[in-house]
């Protein structure tokens, strides 16, 4: 389905999120993910956390409220044009490999088939990659995480952070929880815009998600 051009052309009669990932295909010809469980709710939530913030309120107003454009560009003070522009935009992002992924698969269902496919690619690409992260790890004197594969492979939406936390993880390049326990003392320390608020926050996540022995543990209160 495409994305119409006219205010008056009704969305799809489906239900969000049915509209939204109709929307999303648009011409690709990629089947609707069925049944749609929580993995692939997850795995929309995520890849719509990568918008904007304006991507993800005109997405949400347009499919979730089935808001018509010109309500929803009066809201932000531009054109029912721009709107439709931006929607568009949005849909195309999410579209593509890996965040469409993301919503076919699922969380869980993603990260499984790419360690699948990593493990195809042989025993030795595995053993170099992980070698070359202990030497990385060994010179940084970072404390390994533990946690099961299940949490570490989790989006760091999972955390339930404020959006200042989220962010601050985002520019450090953040996209699971095993990215942000597998940061050092040091990587966390120079992290942009990060107060002791914020790490005090993610500090309390992590542990809740029962993990330990992380550079983290120094901002728990």
């Amino acid at each position: 389905m495409q994305i119409e051009n006219t205010e008056t052309t009704p969305l799809s009669n489906a239900e969000y999120p049915f509209n939204l990932i109709a929307a999303i295909i648009g011409q690709a010809k990629r089947p609707i993910p069925e049944p749609f469980t929580s993995d692939h709710w997850a795995g929309l939530k995520y890849v719509l956390s990568l918008l904007d913030e304006r991507e993800q309120g005109i997405l949400m107003q347009r499919y979730h409220d089935q808001q018509p454009r010109s309500v929803i560009a009066s809201a932000y003070g531009i054109t029912s044009e721009r709107v439709r522009q931006i929607e568009v935009k949005a849909c195309r992002k999410l579209q593509r490999i890996p965040n469409w992924n993301y919503i076919a698969y699922g969380v869980a269902g993603y990260l499984r088939k790419v360690a699948a496919g990593e493990y195809s690619k042989g025993f030795t690409a595995g053993y170099r990659a992980g070698y070359q992260d202990g030497q990385k790890d060994a010179a940084l004197g970072v404390q390994r995480a533990y946690g099961s594969d299940e949490v570490l492979n989790q989006p760091i939406e999972s955390l339930n952070l404020s959006v200042r936390a989220c962010n601050c993880l985002v520019a450090a390049k953040c996209k699971r929880i095993g990215d942000v326990v597998r940061l050092s003392a040091e990587e966390i320390s120079t992290m942009r815009q990060l107060g002791k608020v914020s790490a005090n926050e993610i500090a309390r996540a992590i542990k809740r998600h029962g993990i330990e022995h992380t550079a983290w543990e120094k901002y728990l209160q």
